[in-house]
């Protein structure tokens, strides 16, 4: 028997997942950042499913996930944190992570940034996460000031300020 359907309601927030709780009930979860789901996650998971739960369907900034980009609910935050962060450039990223901006420096377009734990993790995803070689990327240097090794990330410099290269 088929129901009528009274009303369609389009789906306007960033992350949409159809899930299932501990007890196997079907349900959706709207967040409009993926953000909001760490914090959840991260919280008392009162919408999150708190464990590896099924994922029936899951859309990201208005497009469906391919399901084989996942397996549960855990490895789908995987795939979105690397899609959320796959859109923020490399120098936004680094900021983000803690490395201050009075130690980055430039040429051009190419960034360059001392050799640290932060850069280092920061890099490190950000060549796994678009198929990059770090050592083709972002080389490391030694500079000649400080004599401290440096990446050498092309074009990955911008002006914030201005918009630009500078």
């Amino acid at each position: 028997m088929v129901k009528q359907i009274n009303s369609a309601e389009f789906i306007r927030t960033s992350v949409f997942i159809v899930t299932e709780n501990a007890d196997g009930e079907i349900y959706h979860i709207s967040a409009d950042s993926f953000q909001d789901l760490i914090k959840d996650w991260n919280g008392d998971c009162r919408f999150v499913p708190s464990n590896d739960a099924k994922v029936f369907f899951a859309a990201h900034k208005g497009k469906a996930i391919d399901p084989n980009r996942y397996s549960d609910f855990v490895s789908l935050l995987r795939y979105l944190e690397m899609a959320e962060n796959a859109d923020q450039p490399l120098m936004l990223r680094l900021l983000e992570a803690g490395y201050p901006r009075t130690e980055m420096y430039h040429h051009e377009s190419d960034l360059y940034v001392y050799v640290t734990p932060v850069t280092s993790a920061v890099i490190r995803d950000w060549c796994r996460e678009h198929g990059y070689s770090r050592t083709w990327h972002c080389p490391i240097f030694q500079d000649q000031i400080t004599g401290k090794p440096m990446y050498d990330c092309a074009f990955q410099y911008f002006d914030w300020t201005g918009g630009g290269v500078g």
